[in-house]
């Protein structure tokens, strides 16, 4: 596979043979690689125009769409970085974000199901009648935002293609030739173990690494299609559903649509490869349509796999497990066609260029083959840093970072027995105990909160937070999630809340909070 190094040479080769091959389906709208290159190229030069340059931060707010790909493709293109940005998020929380990262630019949908985008960022920003650039002491980085779409009366700005770009295609190439593999090219946000914002910075060779690397683990063939639910804001959509069909020469499916509609986009557009969580897999096979239909052409859908009855109960799973987090762009084991018959729990062995090592929770020794402990990982996939870190916060000294997973290393493979830390897995992504504890603690009536995760059957874990009242204080349990929506993303907000007292919170003979045990609890109020 060609060595590419940056996202101007990967845009280079998206002309000649593969300009009419579809890069991305988005239900009825299809998006070419020849058309991605030009649109971007487009957009490319009218940053230029607005001041856009290199290492300048411009955050996103797209859902998986063509607009997505173009412009995070027209903005990593001329050195700047993109940041796209959870189109969960509420108002708060995009503030919270546009904040840390010192924004420069803003580029976001107008709306997109029920969300407008546009009244959330004018709750935010109060852009309306506002001129460019912008000067906002909240924001004081931030210097303009364009609206793709309808656009609303009243704003500074609004992406259109059609408008021609002062900036010609020399300079667009100049500013693409002063690309580095060094350069920062992309920021994901994540959730972190304490309250902030944790912005994940990766650099241009990284990131065009582990695309390299996952077309190499994954089957996918030139043409081949694969349809993903995974979001493009978050690491595992943008590497694994988009650059990596890119660097294979795939097409990358998705859809807005849910139950029958969502079927009928499958059973159409026939992908070969199926990137889903489990309980959207299970929803699907729930709909009285699903026994009917023909999907036989889907070769794998990984974890997804037994809702599929041609595939159900095939010890080959094709894109099987593996370990990987925001920090390592991805997997940092390779993906195992099939599943080791002595190893059933196998993560797999270390991906090329990354080095493993488990270390003692305690003292930081390195630990032997077959023992337990902290992972930490090393590599030319790692990240950078985070924002607002120096290095040596984010690193040891030697430059490993340490993943807070619990593992062991046996026969050169890594085996996952957990995570050290309290991160909560829900619907698919991390929540920061830390961040919900807070947004409930700023309600007025609340002494303490503890948020935990909750076994759930189908959904692994579900947030779930006990809360202590101030003395004297009275608070219905709907009212503290009305609060709590009002600043969270909904897979944040705690599935399971209960007000109790502070007498009924066990703890160690140290003092530390027995949180197993409020989980405990908390399961008891679920079912």
């Amino acid at each position: 596979m060609t060595e590419i190094q940056s996202i101007p040479q990967l845009v280079a080769g998206f002309e000649g043979e593969l300009a009419d091959q579809p890069l991305l389906v988005f239900d009825d709208r299809e998006l070419s690689y020849g058309g991605a290159a030009r649109q971007s190229a487009v957009l490319a030069r009218q940053l230029l125009d607005a001041g856009i340059g290199k290492g300048d931060r411009v955050a996103m707010i797209f859902p998986n769409s063509p607009e997505f790909v173009v412009s995070w493709l027209a903005i990593t293109r001329i050195g700047a970085v993109a940041v796209p940005l959870s189109t969960l998020a509420t108002a708060w929380e995009l503030g919270r974000m546009l904040s840390h990262c010192d924004a420069r630019w803003l580029i976001s949908a107008d709306r997109f199901l029920n969300h407008d985008y546009g009244a959330r960022l004018d709750s935010l920003l109060g852009l309306a009648g506002r001129e460019q650039p912008l000067s906002l002491p909240a924001f004081p980085h931030l210097r303009g935002v364009w609206i793709w779409g309808r656009g609303f009366s009243g704003w500074p700005g609004r992406v259109d293609l059609t408008v021609a770009p002062r900036a010609d295609a020399d300079l667009l190439a100049a500013a693409e030739a002063a690309v580095r593999p060094a350069d920062p090219v992309t920021i994901i946000y994540t959730s972190g173990t304490t309250s902030e914002p944790k912005g994940v910075i990766h650099g241009q060779g990284g990131f065009m690494r582990q695309a390299a690397k996952m077309a190499a683990m994954y089957p996918y063939e030139p043409g081949e299609r694969c349809f993903t639910v995974m979001p493009f804001f978050w690491v595992g959509g943008l590497m694994t559903g988009v650059l990596t069909c890119i660097r294979a020469r795939a097409t990358v499916l998705c859809s807005a649509h849910k139950g029958r509609p969502l079927l009928d986009f499958i059973e159409r557009t026939r992908p070969g490869y199926v990137l889903m969580w489990p309980n959207l897999a299970q929803a699907m096979a729930s709909d009285p349509s699903f026994a009917a239909r023909d999907f036989t052409f889907i070769k794998s859908a990984g974890v997804a796999d037994r809702v599929f009855p041609h595939l159900a109960g095939h010890r080959r799973v094709v894109i099987g497990n593996s370990l990987g987090m925001t920090e390592t762009a991805g997997p940092h084991t390779t993906i195992l066609p099939y599943v080791p018959a002595d190893m059933p729990d196998s993560m797999g062995p270390s991906a090329p260029g990354i080095e493993h090592r488990v270390v003692d929770l305690a003292t930081g020794t390195v630990l032997g083959e077959g023992q337990a402990g902290e992972l930490q990982v090393r590599g030319d996939t790692l990240m950078l840093g985070y924002v607002g870190r120096e290095w040596q916060e984010c690193f040891t000294a030697d430059g490993w970072f340490a993943t807070g997973d619990l593992c062991e290393i046996r026969n050169g493979h890594v085996l996952f027995h957990g995570r050290c830390d309290d991160m909560i897995k829900s619907y698919g992504a991390n929540v920061s105990p830390a961040e919900v504890e807070q947004v409930l603690m700023d309600c007025p009536a609340v002494a303490q909160a503890i948020v935990v995760g909750v076994p759930h059957p189908q959904k692994s874990q579900v947030v779930g937070a006990a809360v202590v009242l101030k003395p004297g204080c009275a608070l219905e349990v709907a009212k503290l999630l009305d609060h709590a929506r009002g600043r969270l993303s909904n897979y944040k907000v705690p599935s399971v809340l209960k007000i109790i007292e502070e007498t009924e919170i066990e703890v160690t003979a140290s003092g530390k909070i027995k949180k197993h045990a409020l989980a405990k609890m908390l399961a008891g109020v679920a079912s």
